[in-house]
This record gives structure tokens, sequence and C-alpha cells, in this order.
């Protein structure tokens, strides 16, 4: 009887420190952590690491469905890479999705199941939309990284003028039928900071109709500029930031001037006589601004030209160069016994 309990006794004992030690082996769940953002944005350009100012963010599981944790919810930066946002949000113990725009004022429009869109529209061409996706994140020990890209083209222009005795004056800069807005679709992958890989965003279907018109540069009231034989940068209102899109061929067409171009308006000027000498009275009415007077003609550069450039992409710069070597002309209906006017495109990315 007694062997029997201190066996009983020992089988006990030896239970519990197994169960003791099958405790203390298995790993503690980790505690749920607060959500901390860094940023990562190109290390050059207009929108930088340094200087990005906030960003608007949503966040959502899909494991079994979707749930949002984050509906466009604007962050702050308080310091060097340090950023702030209320109320916080834990991480929740399923992969989330982040998507997030800058600047924080452009609401994000969150779908699982078709695309995330954003609705943008580009009113003075000052903003350089970048946007980030972190796929299928989990939580870690430090801080989510986003990775900023760019979504725009940077357009910049330059004029010139190599009409002999002649003085050529710029009164207005027109980018012309090009794509002033449109839906963004967020991309379904973790984006890389700075070089996009994203030129199906921009859906074509929505870009493809791209009728708009931009104003470039603008003289001030009664005022012009006068071209030299030197490229000018004819900009007087910083960057511009466009929406990427393909171009259409310019050409005249029953008397209507379609396809996307950089429309100047301008006037010649002897530098002998002083006399105005274009626009002229043989000057087709498309080409005058107002039909009642000839003060000023428009002279039009192709965006599709030879160098292979057919379109905008985002994250890239175009830099465009024209030379006005004689008056406009009616697309397609250049003399063969004069020069027409020129334009050449230096592209790279911003």
């Amino acid at each position: 009887m007694g062997l029997k309990r201190a066996r009983t006794t020992i089988a006990c004992a030896a239970a519990l420190i197994a169960s003791a030690c099958s405790t203390t082996d298995e790993p503690a769940p980790k505690p749920q952590a607060l959500l901390d953002f860094e940023v990562a944005a190109p290390s050059s350009g207009p929108t930088t690491t340094l200087n990005i100012p906030n960003f608007n963010v949503c966040a959502y599981t899909s494991d079994n469905g979707y749930e949002m944790i984050m509906d466009n919810v604007k962050v702050r930066r308080t310091g060097l890479n340090s950023w702030y946002y209320e109320p916080a949000v834990k991480w929740p113990d399923k992969p989330v999705t982040f998507m997030a725009v800058s600047p924080m004022d452009i609401s994000i429009n969150v779908n699982p199941y078709w695309h995330t869109t954003l609705n943008y529209r580009t009113d003075n061409g000052r903003t350089d939309l970048v946007i980030a996706v972190k796929a299928h994140a989990i939580q870690s020990d430090g801080r989510l990284r986003m990775n900023f890209c760019h979504t725009m083209a940077k357009v910049d222009i330059s004029a010139e003028s190599a009409v002999p005795d002649t003085e050529v004056y710029l009164k207005e800069a027109m980018l012309y039928n090009v794509c002033v807005g449109g839906e963004f679709y967020f991309p379904d992958f973790s984006t890389t900071a700075g070089h996009p890989d994203i030129d199906g965003c921009w859906p074509y279907y929505i870009t493809e109709q791209a009728h708009g018109m931009f104003p470039y540069y603008v003289a001030g009231e009664g005022r012009a500029l006068r071209l030299t034989d030197r490229p000018q940068h004819i900009d007087n209102q910083g960057n511009i930031f466009l929406v990427p899109f393909t171009f259409a061929p310019l050409y005249e067409n029953n008397g209507h001037i379609t396809g996307s171009a950089i429309r100047l308006t301008c006037c010649f000027v002897s530098s002998v006589t002083g006399e105005k000498i274009w626009p002229d009275k043989d000057t087709p009415y498309q080409l005058l601004p107002n039909a009642d007077n000839r003060d000023w003609g428009y002279i039009f550069f192709p965006l599709q030209d030879d160098s292979g450039t057919r379109g905008w992409r985002p994250g890239m710069n175009y830099n465009y160069r024209l030379t006005i070597l004689r008056e406009g002309t009616l697309p397609g209906h250049s003399s063969r016994n004069a020069p027409g006017n020129t334009v050449a495109v230096e592209t790279s990315r911003y």
C-alpha cells in the first residue's frame, strides 16, 4: 500500500514538471503594437524623403473578407522621419495592405475586390502627386516603411528664335489637347521609392480622351517675352506636373486642328523697320486667337515627334526645346521652300 502511494505521488510530480516545461517552451503571443510609419521617397527632385510634408492612408485586412482599419487617415510629419496620426491604430493579427497618397487632401476610394482608386484633376500643375503601396504587411519590430513614387510627368519648355531680321515675341504657351485629369488605379504590389513601374495605373480608356488645355506660360497684361537665338526657359509658374497620357497625332482636318501639341501665341516684328510682319492678311483663321484682329498668331509644335516619344510616363521629365524658324502654319501644310519650326525633347527621371 505504501509503495503504491509513493509511485502515484512520483507520477503526479513528473506530470506537473512536464506540464510546466511544455508551457515554458511555447512562444508567448506577440503583443499588439501601435502602427508607426516611416517614409522613403526619391532622393532628388521636387519631392524627397526630407520634404514630403504629409500623406493620406487607407489600410485593410483581406483575410476571409476585408476589414478597414484605417480609412483616409491624415498623417503629418513631426520630425526628420517621424509621423503622427490619430486615433492610434494597433496591428491586427492578419496581413494588412496599406495605400497612401501625398498631399493628404486627396481621398482614396478603397475597393479590394476591384481597384483602389483616386480621382485627380490638374489645377495649376504644381502638385507632384506621389503614392505608396505596402501589400500584405505584418507586424514587425520596426516601423512600417511607405515607399513613395511619382505618378505624374514633369514638363519643361524652352524656346528660341532663328528668324532672320525679325524679333519674335511670345505672349502665351499652351499645352494643347493634353490630359488634365483622370482616375488613378493603385497597383496591387508594393511600390519602390522613386522608381515606379506603374505605367498602366492611369487607364488608357480615360487618358486617351485628352482634350484639355493647360496654360504653361502667360505673359503679364500688355507684356510679351522677346525670344532670342538662345533657348529660354519660358515657364513662369515653377515646376509643372501633368497626368501621363498617350499623344494624338497633330493635324488639320476640315478646318479644325486636332492632336497633342504645344501652342505658342506669337507675333513677328521686323528688326529693320519696326513693323509687325506676322500675323498678316494671309494667316489662316485657325491660327488667329481673335478673328477680329491679327495682333497675334498661333505656332503649333507636335508633342508626338520623330524622337520616339509617344506619350508621357509617370516619374519622367520631358524637356522640350522649341525653335522658331518661320511663321505659324497649319499642321501638314508647311511650305517645302522654307524650313519648318522644330521641336526636340530630352527625357530623364525626376
